[in-house]
């Protein structure tokens, strides 16, 4: 998990000059309808791919996933609500680059 925040984080940074050019590669990758913002609904789904997916490589599986995360779409969730700093119910790339600030 630390890792995914980690990567996340410098993936921001290192995208965050191209912001008025286009959105960053992750960001584009979970807005999955491409409408330029990211639902709950869309963040939620991507979280829990990438925990699974890093765990399944790095992190003890799928019953290590599981412990940690128990109820993973309220957890994402509340993690989504801090991200939609306007309250709007979505992330736009602003948002995401501000990493909820």
């Amino acid at each position: 998990m630390k890792k995914l925040i980690l990567c996340m984080t410098t993936l921001i940074f290192i995208t965050g000059s191209a912001f008025a050019a286009k959105a960053p590669g992750a960001f584009k990758r979970n807005d999955t309808d491409k409408n330029g913002l990211l639902t709950k609904e869309e963040y939620v789904a991507a979280r829990i791919d990438g925990t699974q997916e890093w765990f399944k490589k790095e992190g003890g599986g799928m019953d290590a996933w599981h412990a940690k995360f128990q109820k993973p779409e309220m957890q994402f969730a509340k993690d989504f609500a801090k991200w939609d700093t306007n309250g709007d119910g979505s992330v736009d790339v602003a948002e995401w680059l501000n990493k909820g600030k």
